[in-house]
């Protein structure tokens, strides 16, 4: 199968990044990172049902700047 990049979101700041054993569980339902108490921790995990469910993948990464997360999805 051919794939093809389509970056349809990321995070690129000054900050150090996620922490490695928190890449590991950031897709899990109701798994919230930040201190403040918004948002229900679904996000990331249903965003990585739907593109599974299209045969795809999404990627979450730490990059030089930040967090970046990347769709991967198959040619057409």
């Amino acid at each position: 199968m051919r794939w093809r990049a389509l970056r349809c979101g990321s995070r690129l700041d000054d900050s150090p990044g996620i922490a490695d054993a928190d890449l590991a569980r950031i897709r899990e339902r109701g798994v919230r990172l930040d201190s403040h108490g918004s948002g229900s921790g679904l996000g990331l995990a249903i965003a990585g049902e739907m593109v599974e469910q299209a045969d795809g993948r999404l990627v979450l990464e730490n990059a030089q700047a930040g967090f970046r997360a990347s769709i991967l999805l198959p040619a057409a």
